[in-house]
Formats: structure tokens, C-alpha cells, sequence
């Protein structure tokens, strides 16, 4: 059973509701939101959000459970779809991302890659150039990150890499592109 906050969070949302009463029609009709909103809310399917425990709490009376729940969980530092991909990375030897609509301009020094790879300082440098291990990789979306460690997922997401990787330009004319770019804008 998923122990998480975001599952006690649900799991609290949902009971509230019902011991009030309420269908997911009428409670969401009372919180400003679609009965598959509320529905996929209390499923995980969608994330919840501090407008709508704030709404739920007013509604459903719950003297400020479901914020104060919130609370907790953001002190614990972590969105629940990020624990598994946090999990995978503790174990990691290498890491690599790709995001064609950002350039994550600190993930391009080594000392930065060795800072993610030590996250917590349990590692010293030399175990975090040298740890052992196999592949995990992460599939992201707007809304989930999963990691995997199949191997024949994680074979099809090295191929795209390295095809990504054989057709971006070299250090030197990534900054020279850049600044052609950035003179183009003054």
C-alpha cells in the first residue's frame, strides 16, 4: 500500500467527502470543479493543488486538515511522482536528461553532476565518479516522471539519447550559436 503524503492527502479528501455526504458531482460543484476533476483528484490520476484543499477544507469543515496535510508534505521537500525517480537516482552512477525546451545550463559542468550524484553528501567524490550499478531511466511528461530500469526500456531510451546526442552541436558552437542569437535580440 502507497504510504505517501500525497496518498494520505487523497485518501483524507476522499473520506471527508463522504462521511458529509457528498457525490463527487455535488462536492465538486461546491468546490468550483468537474466531478472528473475531483474524481481523478482522488485517484492520483491528477495532482491536487493548494486552491482546491483550501476550497475542500472551508467546505467540508475539516478545520484546516487537508492544508495543514499539505504543509507537512511540502516540508518533506518532495511531490509524491517525484519519489520514485528520487529512489532511482540515490543508486545511480550516471545521470543524463534531455529537455528540448529548456537549456539546464548547470547540468553542463562537472562539478554540478557530481553535486546531483552526491545530493545528500553520503558519497565521496571518488564513489561518485566510480559507483557501480545498471541503467534507470525516466520518461517525463508534463505530469509524471517514471522511472524504469527494464532493460529493453532502457535500451530504446539510450538509442534516442545517443541519436539526440550524435546531432547536437559541440560545446564551442553551442556558444557561438548563442551568441549569434543573443546579439540578434540587442
Amino acid at each position: 500500500m502507497e504510504e505517501t503524503s500525497a496518498h494520505l492527502i487523497r485518501s483524507q479528501l476522499r473520506r471527508l467527502r463522504t462521511t458529509a455526504g457528498l457525490s463527487q458531482e455535488e462536492f465538486g460543484k461546491l468546490v468550483h470543479y468537474s466531478p472528473s476533476m475531483v474524481s481523478a483528484v482522488e485517484t492520483g490520476s491528477r495532482p491536487y493543488d493548494r486552491q482546491l484543499l483550501t476550497r475542500a477544507d472551508e467546505v467540508l469543515r475539516s478545520g484546516g486538515l487537508l492544508v495543514a496535510l499539505l504543509r507537512i508534505a511540502e516540508r518533506e521537500g518532495q511531490p509524491s511522482w517525484f519519489l520514485p525517480w528520487l529512489d532511482a537516482e540515490r543508486l545511480a552512477s550516471q545521470l543524463r536528461i534531455f529537455q528540448p525546451t529548456l537549456i539546464p545550463a548547470l547540468l553542463q559542468t562537472e562539478g554540478y553532476a557530481r553535486a546531483v550524484i552526491r545530493c545528500d553528501d553520503l558519497l565521496s567524490d571518488d564513489e561518485a565518479r566510480g559507483a557501480e550499478g545498471g541503467w534507470v531511466a525516466s520518461q517525463e511528461t508534463q505530469l509524471t516522471a517514471r522511472p524504469t530500469d527494464g532493460e529493453s526500456d532502457v535500451a530504446t531510451l539510450l538509442a534516442r539519447w545517443e541519436a539526440v546526442r550524435n546531432d547536437a552541436l559541440s560545446r564551442q558552437q553551442s556558444i557561438e550559436l548563442l551568441t549569434e542569437v543573443a546579439k540578434s535580440w540587442t
